[in-house]
């Protein structure tokens, strides 16, 4: 695996990884609440003890849910990467796609990636948090797969498409090889969001 592909993959997981603040603290704070009012009830009072207890596990209960589901999104994007390598020993690179909601991505069923300079689609048949897809189907830059626009956040490169005679949305993550390796397949009328 070259540098370019290792910096596109890791890009890539720590975008889709990123611990999100806001529902972070909208978790502990949920759980947090909730414990001590079943403790309550249980109980009939408060004690301090408790509710220190309940403060200190709900934080590491947060961040180790939090560490398992890195992991498990790197195995994820991985799983994915050596799928498409095995079917395509051609493969000059690999780029996770994501979807994009609110705040936050998530790693999608499917990736480009490139052979010989031509760009393709991988929509990936992969089963809940199975970390390998089972299959595929390839689809190259044409007819059934075109990319309409472009827009550039901070963290990501957002495009709207075509697949297949239906509109796609989907975001990789932004990273200098990426547009310039995407950038003759986008109009030029590129955007910043």
């Amino acid at each position: 695996m070259n540098n370019q592909q290792t910096d596109v993959l890791q890009a890539s997981i720590r975008l889709i990884s990123k611990l999100d603040l806001k529902k972070f603290i909208f978790e502990f704070v949920s759980y947090y609440v909730v414990v001590n009012l079943i403790l309550f009830v249980l109980g009939g009072s408060f004690q301090w003890i408790f509710l220190i207890v309940v403060f200190v596990f709900t934080g590491l209960y947060l961040l180790v849910k939090h560490w398992i589901n890195r992991r498990q999104l790197k195995k994820i994007v991985m799983g994915q990467f050596d799928f498409v390598k095995t079917n395509h020993p051609d493969l000059s690179l690999f780029i996770p796609i994501m979807e994009k909601n609110s705040s936050h991505y998530s790693i999608n069923r499917a990736a480009l990636y490139f052979i010989h300079d031509k760009l393709y689609l991988d929509a990936f048949r992969q089963t809940g948090f199975a970390s390998i897809p089972s299959e595929s189907i390839s689809i190259p830059y044409g007819d059934d797969f075109v990319i309409k626009e472009a827009f550039q956040t901070n963290d990501a490169l957002l495009f709207n498409g075509q697949l297949i005679d239906t509109a796609y949305t989907f975001a990789v993550a932004r990273q200098p090889e990426l547009i310039e390796a995407l950038r003759p397949y986008y109009p030029k009328n590129e955007k910043e969001v």
